[in-house]
């Protein structure tokens, strides 16, 4: 029988050697979490074909290689069960096909691949509460418009949607979450700090100012309004926080703005903790927040005009492993504005999306609010959730784990400080003299459309590396003057240009498709490398620029 399962879904980065390039780049894979809330004993996996991220036509993934692993509680480590090699379909790598082809017939040709058996994976009645499974390479696949596109080393994410397992339950019941009753209040007296006012609404306490506007839960440990206007044009009181999505959306994220715990044996959002709320003047105090035994968290909030000052301290009796553990998520609703990390990737190996702090959440029109630490070293972990318009940055209490670990929150205290402060991007010298107010206000736009799990700059802040619109933004880009507290925009452009010359995924990964993406990559690089020379970098890209050149000057035709 089919067993039901509770999926989590994330990328992975593993250092590869390129053949085609000779040189060392950063595979992205997908990995899946199946967690079935109780022991089974798996008789095998089942992996339909399908479309994820390929369209005009709908070529459907192709999935090469598997790991399938288990987790070590003790170590904290995924131990191997099996290893398993997933067979060539000529037919999804273009076999029988032409591009003289219409599209309605190349759909119809995919159509029939997709009504194929699905793939089954023995696995000999293994006995398990829990599956992770990560695909880190594909087959070949045919050229196709639409994002997940790229060589064998760029996994698309949701390559492992249609995974099933089957077997038999050894128990009747899925455990569920214990219920936990709303906060209880130790104190309530607040005051605004100067040039501040204050709201007490049925949902929250809303702190809003000018610049900043802030609103707090008090039933759960919930962040429920955040905005901002670093160029003072009245939209500081705006919120760009998720606050509520349907239940099914809700289980994607896990959690919204508060803490996040998702393990193998359930998820705990910042809906589902309990403690106490103090609130003395401008000061907010969650403390004892917990969910599950063992763990506490307290987070204290300051709030001052232009920013907020956030204390975490997360205490743990023993040593945790665990799937997703923030001591505090902030969820950005797309919809109310694009909001994207301006931060560096680690490119640690292991999970992707980790990024160096400080950083900046960057926005379409009313500035950037920059992360900085003022005390510990709290990671900071980005994800983007299209499906549901949203984006995430989570502080990680806990050190980063390698390629064959999980998240272990570490016994005893561990201690942040960070300072989450209203300031702006602007442009460096002549770029910036006769700039008008609306300008102004948009020019950290392009860097909110960056994303440093999906490759860099894009269109928009849910979106992959666009190979074929890089040379324009990043002519902005090269006019931006580096923030006091942030990453240097050069660096971002380097890093983006770096992955979509070295065979690295993005939208208008095929060249046949999109004959512009090879010269805007050239263009950038260009003028990345006018601006600021770093012969390094340039001996780094070598083997895609070579590789980006020699292709552009084979599409030239007798006239040039």
């Amino acid at each position: 029988m089919a067993l039901r399962d509770f999926p989590i879904t994330h990328a992975g980065l593993r250092p590869v050697w390129h053949p085609r390039l000779q040189t060392q780049v950063n595979a992205q894979t997908a990995v899946r979490y199946l967690r079935f809330g109780r022991p089974v004993r798996l008789s095998h996996l089942e992996l339909a074909p399908h479309v994820y991220g390929r369209w005009v036509p709908d070529v459907p993934v192709h999935p090469a290689h598997l790991l399938i692993s288990t987790l070590d509680e003790a170590s904290g480590t995924w131990r191997t069960v099996r290893e398993v090699d997933l067979p060539f379909d000529p037919r999804i790598a273009g076999a029988g096909l032409s591009q003289s082809m219409s599209v309605d017939d190349m759909n119809a040709h995919f159509a029939q691949v997709l009504k194929s058996a699905p793939q089954r994976i023995e696995l000999d009645g293994l006995i398990a509460d829990h599956l992770r499974v990560e695909c880190d390479r594909e087959h070949p696949v045919w050229p196709s418009h639409g994002e997940c596109n790229g060589g064998e080393f760029n996994v698309p994410f949701g390559i492992l949607n249609t995974l099933t397992a089957h077997g038999e339950p050894l128990e009747k019941n899925i455990a569920t979450p214990a219920y936990h009753p709303p906060l209880t209040v130790a104190s309530f007296a607040p005051t605004a700090p100067p040039g501040m006012s204050l709201t007490q609404r049925p949902h929250m306490l809303l702190f809003a100012g000018e610049r900043l506007s802030v609103g707090f839960s008090l039933i759960r440990p919930m962040l429920m309004h955040l905005g901002w206007d670093a160029h003072d044009q009245g939209r500081g009181g705006q919120s760009r926080l998720l606050a509520s999505r349907t239940m099914g959306k809700l289980s994607a994220l896990g959690g919204l703005s508060g803490p996040l715990l998702r393990r193998i044996d359930g998820d705990w959002g910042a809906h589902q903790w309990t403690g106490e709320v103090d609130v003395r003047g401008n000061r907010v105090a969650y403390r004892t927040l917990r969910a599950v035994d063992g763990l506490t968290i307290d987070a204290l909030f300051t709030v001052e005009p232009d920013r907020l000052i956030l204390e975490l301290t997360q205490r743990c009796e023993r040593p945790m492993p665990a799937v997703e553990a923030e001591a505090w998520r902030l969820a950005w609703d797309l919809a109310q504005g694009i909001t994207g990390a301006m931060a560096m990737p680690t490119l640690w190996p292991g999970r992707n999306g980790e990024v160096m702090v400080p950083a900046l959440w960057a926005t379409d029109s009313v500035g950037c609010l920059a992360v900085q630490p003022l005390e510990g070293a709290p990671r900071l972990q980005v994800e983007s959730y299209r499906a549901c318009s949203a984006l995430t940055g989570g502080f990680v209490l806990a050190p980063r784990p390698g390629l064959a670990a999980s998240v272990v929150l570490p016994a005893g205290e561990q201690r942040a400080v960070l300072d989450l402060s209203v300031c702006r991007l602007e442009p460096d010298g002549k770029a910036g003299s006769d700039l008008e107010c609306g300008a102004a206000s948009r020019w950290a736009s392009i860097f909110a459309c960056f994303r440093p799990e999906q490759g860099g700059f894009s269109n928009n802040s849910a979106s992959v590396n666009c190979h074929l619109s890089q040379a324009a933004p990043l002519d902005l880009v090269a006019r931006t003057r580096r923030p006091q507290r942030g990453p240097d925009p050069l660096d971002l452009a380097r890093y983006t240009i770096e992955r979509a010359l070295l065979d690295g995924a993005g939208y208008g990964y095929w060249r046949n498709l999109y004959l512009d993406s090879d010269p805007n990559l050239v263009c950038a690089a260009g003028r990345i490398h006018a601006v600021r020379p770093d012969g390094n970098w340039l001996r780094r890209i070598e083997p895609g620029l070579v590789e980006v050149v020699e292709r552009m000057l084979a599409t030239l035709g007798e006239h040039g």
